[in-house]
């Protein structure tokens, strides 16, 4: 069993599986678990992995065909950042039928390129405001953080529980959000659409976007055609005045259960990539409340 504090090796690769709450950082999304190719691994990576699913969950809805959606692509007009968020809701299904989803769940894999270690994880959602995620190498748990509706916490495999600390848990409670983007106003009152750029051959509509009472905004990437989220990018200037590198790139848009959402994810966090890929999606599943609270040994 392999316990964080301890330093792991993997093949030639020594990972130190130290936790560093003051790191941890809501992304959604996006980052990920500690494995052989990572330098310096911490709960900030773990933790981010973790939100950036629960973000795709948070983002579902009842499919609509996205051709249909009506893009101008001609256009001399460039529609507006709340216009664009709009249709992306129309892509996935509408506000009315987003709205009918209270619970998500969905299990997946999680795997770093140059690595031949993989994870699993389980990711369960519940409106408005409730996350659990739980992180598994083998049949050991060795993570599992939420957010209860109040605070966002983490545990680790010997069960110690901490909080995130309290300059994170605006951002991990606006992305643990089930209907984030229907709240898009509210979450990211400054937005603004910088102009049309390519993602990987696609045309997107880029939105810089400033979270509430944060500094530095997201960038989104909306395709142009489809009007899905191809790109999110949460990077943000370091102490040295170089921009970091913390990408979410969604593929595969596909549909389970009349929802339509990306089933691939690829996640770069500095020089690390790692994809994500869901197998198992389920909605409205019945959930307790209790389930998103950190597990108390008798």
């Amino acid at each position: 069993m392999y316990a964080f504090g301890q330093s792991v090796r993997f093949g030639i690769a020594r990972v130190n599986w130290l936790i560093e709450v003051a790191q941890i950082s809501c992304l959604m999304m996006e980052s990920s678990l500690v494995f052989a190719v990572i330098r310096r691994p911490n709960s900030h990576m773990i933790q981010r992995l973790g939100l950036a699913l629960i973000l795709i969950i948070s983002s579902l809805a009842p499919t609509l065909a996205a051709d249909s959606i009506g893009f101008q692509t001609a256009t001399t007009q460039t529609p507006t950042a709340l216009e664009i968020v709009e249709r992306f809701i129309q892509a996935v299904g509408g506000r009315d039928a987003w709205l009918k989803t209270k619970t998500q769940y969905a299990a997946g894999t999680l795997e770093v390129i140059g690595s031949d270690n993989k994870i699993t994880v389980e990711i369960y959602a519940k409106a408005p405001n409730l996350g659990l995620t739980i992180m598994k190498m083998g049949n050991n748990i060795i993570s599992r953080f939420g957010f209860d509706g109040k605070k966002g916490w983490i545990q680790t495999q010997e069960g110690k529980i901490q909080d995130v600390p309290p300059e994170k848990q605006a951002g991990q409670k606006r992305d643990s959000d089930l209907y984030k983007y229907l709240h898009f106003k509210e979450h990211f009152p400054d937005s603004k659409v910088i102009g049309i750029k390519e993602v990987e051959g696609a045309k997107a509509y880029l939105i810089e976007a400033t979270p509430a009472g944060e500094k530095f905004p997201e960038l989104l990437y909306f395709d142009v055609r489809t009007g899905f989220l191809l790109l999110r990018d949460t990077g943000h200037e370091d102490g040295e005045g170089k921009r970091t590198v913390d990408l979410v790139y969604s593929y595969d848009y596909g549909e389970v259960d009349g929802i339509k959402l990306p089933l691939r994810l690829r996640i770069l966090q500095g020089d690390t990539t790692i994809l994500a890929k869901l197998t198992n999606v389920k909605n409205n599943l019945p959930m307790d409340d209790a389930i998103f609270s950190p597990v108390v040994s008798k």
